[in-house]
């Protein structure tokens, strides 16, 4: 099997999400909950766009994108960001990365950009 680069996000207390570039990964999840009665496994293939905000400013670019607050290494949280709900997910140090509903993606994208010319 390919090795590739899996995350977990925890959205509530009964609700995590897994981020990964491998179909297998997924498969693979998807056949171990098949079946079982404590879990279930919702597959959102497509349903969110992922962008990524890296860079020693990153932080400060998301505090001017209007986030609430910016996630510890390793932590993720939910606020609003260009007047959408937004999962930031801070993966190393300098790395972000923001999920939104990929209907709202061109929005986001959009206000990046505005944000970036101020910048």
């Amino acid at each position: 099997m390919p090795v590739c680069e899996v995350l977990l996000a925890s959205r509530s207390p009964n609700e995590t999400w897994l981020l990964c570039d491998q179909a297998w990964v997924l498969a693979a999840l998807e056949g171990f909950a098949a079946g079982r009665s404590d879990g279930c496994v919702v597959n959102q293939t497509g349903a969110y766009r992922v962008w990524e905000v890296g860079g020693d400013r990153a932080t400060e670019f998301l505090a001017r994108l209007g986030s609430a607050s910016v996630p510890a290494v390793g932590e993720a949280n939910v606020s609003r960001i260009a007047e959408l709900t937004v999962m930031t997910l801070s993966v190393e140090t300098g790395r972000m990365l923001l999920l939104v509903d990929r209907l709202y993606s061109d929005h986001l994208a959009g206000w990046m950009s505005e944000t970036l010319r101020d910048f």
